[in-house]
């Protein structure tokens, strides 16, 4: 049925040559097709995986700078809680220990740049 329809297209005589051309076309694609698969180049690969791993690399670091600073901060606060602690009795209000606690840390100079030092 489809090599008769194809008949009255192209012709009768050349339905066989055209459907062994097409076949062969199709054979030749799918190997080709399949031999780019198999070998891909390794560089885009590796240029990836290096920027993957300077990527881990830098948010380990990242990490380990805020835990170091977060653990500066935490001293720091101890440190002017006990500083601050005589004037906690003192106080008219949560406001005004809050106030004296961070006029207290941003006296040091590693919170001098903080954004709650900004005001």
């Amino acid at each position: 049925m489809f090599t008769a329809w194809l008949g009255g297209i192209i012709g009768p005589k050349t339905v066989k040559p055209f459907l062994w051309a097409l076949g062969i076309l199709a054979l030749i694609a799918l190997g080709f097709t399949l031999s780019r698969c198999g070998h891909t180049d390794p560089a885009p690969q590796a240029e990836q995986n290096t920027r993957s791993s300077e990527a881990y690399s830098n948010a380990v670091a990242f990490g380990v700078s805020t835990l170091d600073n977060r653990a500066v901060t935490e001293s720091a606060i101890a440190e002017a809680t006990v500083v601050v602690k005589d004037e906690i009795g003192n106080a008219a209000s949560l406001s005004d220990i809050r106030n004296s606690l961070v006029t207290r840390l941003c006296a040091r100079p590693e919170h001098a740049k903080d954004a709650a030092c900004a005001r």
